[in-house]
């Protein structure tokens, strides 16, 4: 049995988290431990009564991580100077979930030497959570980052690509539309549904130059002359995402098909459609899985790459329970398939 411990802010992805780590099969939910230190009633609970078992604490309760195996936090907290009550064992793996946060230092974070959640407890190397491109050293790691679901879109459309360096060097702009549910972390009027009905509204183009995820994407699998810009489209819809890229590359366009489908042919949660299909978020709804799907470009050394996920499934909760199987030798999948959908 894993001995969990969950520290985040008071969103949609810490609760779908919890949800999935009640039910999984090998996990003990020990507490959580919400940022906010205004009490708060849980979304889920008139529907989900076994969360009332879980301690649920705020920022200024007191905690002991000494029986914790695995600790989930939000990446804004690497970036407060708060050290936790309690150092967590130097046997604690820890996983975090990227809240896109917004880069203080320069440095991707998987190669900043930090030390453990700023609380002197010694320095540990980090890995980079997106099992389909990272899995073997997920499996020997004892810090995991798990990326959002913005750069996990990125990446697996292109992680393959540029691999092969099939990829010519320039900017590559990832047009992406999501739903309300990964936005609010932090409540603000932009975001609201109200606000949004009838409406499509953009956030702040994200950058490796201001954004940790893809800063940490292009520094260790994307790399040399290869610029990514991503540009956030909010709609109104509770949950879901799709990416459109463009990308110029050397080689015929079918093969850039067949390198992704090669790529992921054995991938748990990955399914590259027929060439010429059409992704829907539908299809992926409460999943972990993604949708990939490419089409010919204006010109023959072009391809447009188009992918769906649910933003609060891959490159969120449900990957991030994905990681912690592979850390602790577990099925990739297993209990992954809940069906968690909360909104």
């Amino acid at each position: 049995m894993i001995n969990v411990g969950i520290i985040g802010s008071n969103s949609y992805i810490i609760w779908e988290l919890l949800s999935l780590l009640v039910r999984h099969p090998r996990c003990q939910v020990q507490f959580l431990q919400l940022n906010e230190n205004l009490p708060t009633t849980p979304i889920h609970n008139a529907t989900e009564p076994e969360l009332d078992e879980v301690p649920i604490l705020f920022h200024h309760d007191s905690l002991s991580l000494a029986k914790c195996d695995l600790l989930f936090i939000t990446s804004s907290l690497l970036e407060t100077d708060s050290p936790l009550t309690h150092s967590p064992s130097k046997k604690t793996r820890i996983i975090i979930l990227s809240d896109e946060s917004h880069l203080t230092k320069q440095t991707p974070l998987p190669a900043q030497t930090i030390s453990v959640l700023n609380n002197g407890n010694g320095f540990r190397p980090i890995a980079y959570g997106i099992p389909e491109i990272n899995g073997t050293h997920i499996h020997n790691a004892i810090n995991v980052f798990s990326p959002a679901p913005i750069a996990t879109s990125i990446l697996l459309l292109l992680a393959p690509l540029q691999s092969s360096r099939l990829i010519f060097s320039g900017t590559v702009i990832a047009s992406i539309v999501m739903g309300l549910a990964a936005d609010q972390r932090t409540p603000y009027q932009a975001a609201h549904f109200a606000e949004l009905k009838e409406n499509i509204s953009t956030t702040e183009p994200l950058t490796p130059f201001n954004n940790i995820d893809l800063a940490t994407a292009h520094h260790y699998f994307l790399g040399g002359d290869l610029h990514i810009s991503a540009i956030p489209h909010i709609v109104p819809i509770n949950r879901g995402m799709h990416t459109s890229i463009t990308i110029t590359h050397s080689a015929n366009p079918m093969r850039i098909y067949d390198i992704l489908a090669e790529r992921y042919a054995s991938a748990d949660f990955i399914d590259v459609l027929p060439y010429q299909s059409n992704p829907h978020t539908k299809h992926v709804r409460g999943t972990n899985r993604a949708l990939i799907a490419a089409h010919p470009g204006p010109s023959l050394d072009t391809t447009t790459l188009l992918l769906a996920i649910d933003d609060l499934g891959k490159g969120s909760a449900k990957q991030a329970i994905q990681n912690m199987n592979i850390m602790f030798d577990h099925d990739p999948s297993l209990g992954v398939e809940d069906l968690a959908v909360l909104p």
